[in-house]
């Protein structure tokens, strides 16, 4: 399925809607997220989705992105291209042939 621009242009909101997604929220929480949507013109079901196909991605690029600066990008380079030292016990361990 093609993901269309939804409200606001938003390319992770599909223009077309199958699934229904339904929460209880305490009235506090009601009244806060409804005056965040109105503040940004938006619906509260809009706004709800777009915060948390956000939040999502952000929870799910945070474990597979990280951002360094340039010397400790190249020290993690070398790092990784950096021969690999032996590990005693693991090289006991694979020297076992009973395994």
């Amino acid at each position: 399925m093609g993901v269309q621009s939804g409200r606001r242009g938003n390319p992770l909101i599909p223009a077309r809607k199958e699934d229904r997604f339904n929460v209880r929220v305490s009235p506090q929480q009601r009244t806060l997220i409804r005056r965040a949507a109105e503040q940004t013109g938006v619906s509260y079901t809009d706004f709800i989705l777009e915060s948390a196909t956000e939040r999502a991605i952000e929870v799910l690029s945070d474990q597979r992105l990280f951002v360094l600066g340039n010397d400790r990008w190249e020290r993690f380079v070398a790092v990784l291209e950096a021969p690999a030292e032996p590990v005693p016990a693991l090289v006991a361990l694979f020297r076992n042939e009973e395994l």
